[in-house]
């Protein structure tokens, strides 16, 4: 299975984080303005996804950015596909959503299995599942 059309092939991120990230970064300028972070994260996805410019004309934009956003921006979709530059819904390979008992068993990887260390992390995973269920509903697609 090949990229979608619209995302050049230099992109190193999937499609999915490509999409999760421009819905939230839309998603965050409709709420605080296209001056925000996420107006300038929205900018810069639409540049690459629409205009397609070729890593020449990226280099030449990371030369003189405008913001520290444009730099994290271009940095993630260039070379650094793990560090998005806003928080993503974590999503399991077949696109769902990470549930509260995968959240679980990652944190209790390695545990002894002491009963306040099962509580922290049915906590911790419960919060994560929320924040991850909130993440994915201000996504359109």
């Amino acid at each position: 299975m090949g990229r979608c059309k619209l995302v050049p092939e230099w992109v190193k991120p999937s499609d999915r984080q490509i999409t999760d990230c421009y819905w939230l970064a839309y998603a965050g300028a409709a709420q605080n303005g296209p001056s925000s972070r996420s107006g300038d994260i929205l900018r810069i996805l639409e540049w690459v996804l629409f205009q397609r410019p070729d890593t020449h004309a990226v280099h030449e934009e990371l030369k003189n950015p405008d913001s520290a956003t444009v730099t994290d921006t271009l940095g993630w979709l260039l070379l650094y596909p793990d560090v998005p530059p806003i928080e993503l819904p974590q999503r399991n390979l077949d696109g769902s959503l990470v549930t509260e008992d995968q959240f679980y068993a990652h944190f209790m990887a390695g545990k002894t299995g002491l009963p306040e260390q099962h509580q922290e992390a049915r906590d911790r995973a419960r919060k994560e599942a929320i924040k991850n269920e909130v993440l994915a509903s201000w996504i359109l697609a």
